[in-house]
Parts: structure tokens; sequence; C-alpha cells
């Protein structure tokens, strides 16, 4: 499993999310899954629709007030909740993947990429 890091943000230049979802599908036709904190949009959301394009694997951790109609992308294989956004989140992530690819993003993905518990 991969875990994916970048951009919630739908303000980017179309590359960038075209370019991640070419990602996930290479992703899942060479068997990795989808580890991410669950956004349905930004880059995130574009890595989600790649793999899920070609039936692959994908784990959502997010903290469960984020389970709301288009915050979380809908087709997962396998959610997991948590009671708040905290370091814990950041620890499972870690432990539910084998490697970790940055996609762009701002503050909040450098953070969550440097800034480990």
């Amino acid at each position: 499993n991969i875990c994916i890091y970048g951009a919630s943000s739908a303000d980017l230049e179309q590359i960038y999310y075209d370019k991640t979802e070419e990602l996930g599908r290479m992703m899942a036709k060479t068997g990795h899954g989808l580890v991410f904190g669950g956004g349905a949009t930004g880059m995130m959301g574009a890595a989600a629709r790649g793999v899920d394009s070609e039936d692959g694997y994908i784990l959502s951790i997010a903290p469960r007030f984020f389970d709301k109609p288009e915050i979380l992308y809908e087709n997962c294989s396998e959610f997991s909740f948590l009671q708040k956004l905290c370091a814990s989140a950041k620890k499972l992530l870690e432990e539910r993947s084998d490697a970790t690819i940055v996609t762009p993003g701002g503050i909040g993905t450098y953070e969550e990429l440097f800034l480990r518990f």
C-alpha cells in the first residue's frame, strides 16, 4: 500500500490532478493500494479516482466528523474513522502503508510529511 499526501484544494492547474489520477491508475494496475486521508477533492480525490477506476484497494483514514457527503471519497474499500484529527491519524497512515508519495500541496501537505507525531 502507498500513502499519498496532497492538496485538498481544487485550485491547482488541471495537469496536477490529471497526473495524480494517472498515478492512481498505475498504482492499481501494478497491485498497489491507496492509503490516504479520504478526501474526495483535490489531489487526494484524484488519486482515489485513479485507483478506483482500476478497481484497486482504497483505505480512507479520517476523523469521524469528516464523514459527510462530498467531503470523503465514497468508493473506498475500507474506512477507518478516528475520533479527531491528530498524530494517531498520521501514525495509522504510516503503519498501513509501505511507501509514501507527496503530490503538490500547501502547508498542510508539508506538515503531514515532515511533522510526524
